[in-house]
């Protein structure tokens, strides 16, 4: 018996789930996601630039703050709807729907609160490098037990989230291939941008010196947008392993029921297979 997934078999569901609920649940997560990595590039480039006279702009920069935390709320809604789709879509024979707005209250109030909280921790603990990781992680294990909870706690997230958190192997490989594609994703970004200059210029025949000096390695604000961009298009990608990786932890399936739910994730038939009860994530 088998009670966990391998780090490669995770893999392989995940991206088998993502481009099942891509269109639309993937772009939708997308949307909630772009007012809140747009305003935290914001706030942190005029943070930067004011530098040490920050205290003298504490108003806009509260207001920066507070626009930015609004986002986070419409950013959390979003991502419970992207889970919600992927556990509807690896249910046999169904397609999300509208109900996969349907998100409770409670649910996200208890995102709310742990979202915030590894968003907290995340700051505080950055400059450690190490716990960058191992928060990210939290943060996602928290979005995906966030409907486990069925009462008003203040303990009760943290420990779903902590029980899920025991498995270091798959957790490690999963943070490990997700930094190495969020490397490629944005060094494509930036090298697209660029390209993108050096065509126009080829093309038009217009001088484009400022965009290319906008469009640099040297820029800072270039530098934050690209790395919110590559943070968005892992995004959808980071929220599903973790889906999967929590149902193949608790799915208690031989490795049979695992690969019937592999094909039935990705829509494929199997010739004269017994129906035994699928490992579903929902």
């Amino acid at each position: 018996m088998r009670d966990q997934l391998s780090t490669t078999e995770i893999l392989n569901a995940t991206s088998d789930l993502v481009a099942r609920v891509s269109v639309p649940w993937g772009a939708i997560l997308l949307l909630t996601l772009l007012p809140y990595r747009f305003l935290q590039v914001h706030f942190i480039e005029t943070l930067i630039s004011v530098g040490p006279d920050a205290s003298q702009y504490g108003e806009a920069l509260l207001r920066y703050a507070l626009a930015t935390c609004a986002a986070l709320l419409l950013a959390m809604y979003g991502r419970l709807v992207f889970l919600r789709a992927c556990r509807l879509a690896a249910s046999p024979l169904r397609a999300p729907g509208a109900e996969a707005f349907k998100v409770r209250p409670l649910t996200f109030l208890t995102l709310v609160y742990t979202g915030l909280l590894f968003e907290i921790l995340l700051v505080l603990l950055s400059f450690t490098i190490i716990a960058i990781p191992i928060v990210l992680i939290f943060a996602a294990l928290a979005a995906v037990t966030a409907d486990r909870v069925t009462k008003p706690s203040l303990l009760e997230p943290l420990k779903q989230v902590m029980q899920q958190a025991t498995n270091a192997k798959s957790l490690a490989g999963i943070i490990f291939t997700f930094l190495f594609g969020f490397a490629v994703a944005l060094l494509n970004l930036q090298m697209i941008f660029q390209l993108g200059v050096w065509m126009a210029g080829g093309i038009t025949g217009f001088d484009l010196s400022r965009w290319q000096a906008l469009l640099s390695y040297h820029t800072r604000l270039f530098i934050l947008l690209t790395t919110a961009g590559a943070l968005m298009i892992a995004e959808p990608f980071w929220l599903a392993a973790h889906l999967v990786y929590v149902a193949g932890r608790e799915s208690r399936q031989s490795g049979e029921d695992l690969r019937e739910w592999f094909y039935e994730l990705r829509g494929l038939d199997r010739p004269s297979r017994s129906r035994v009860e699928t490992a579903r994530i929902a």
